[in-house]
């Protein structure tokens, strides 16, 4: 079952690691990077509009906050 980004901030106090962060930073940039290349506008993306799965740690972009094509 998937959890938002904001809900793995709050279960670590102390912080993610460098290789949770870098592996998280990677993810949404490419998945951004994929939006913007297929014309997409998107809203509202924060903590707590991204999914992340806990068990593979695969982030994903739910497609509630794509509003339509530019």
């Amino acid at each position: 079952m998937d959890t938002d980004l904001e809900c793995v901030f709050d279960n670590n106090p102390a912080g993610l690691g460098v290789s949770h962060c870098r592996l998280f930073s990677y993810q949404l940039v490419r998945a951004i990077n994929f939006i913007h290349t297929s014309r997409i506008i998107h809203r509202d993306i924060n903590p707590s509009n991204i999914l992340v799965n806990p068990d593979t740690l695969f982030v994903k972009v739910p497609s509630s906050i794509i509003v339509s094509r530019s």
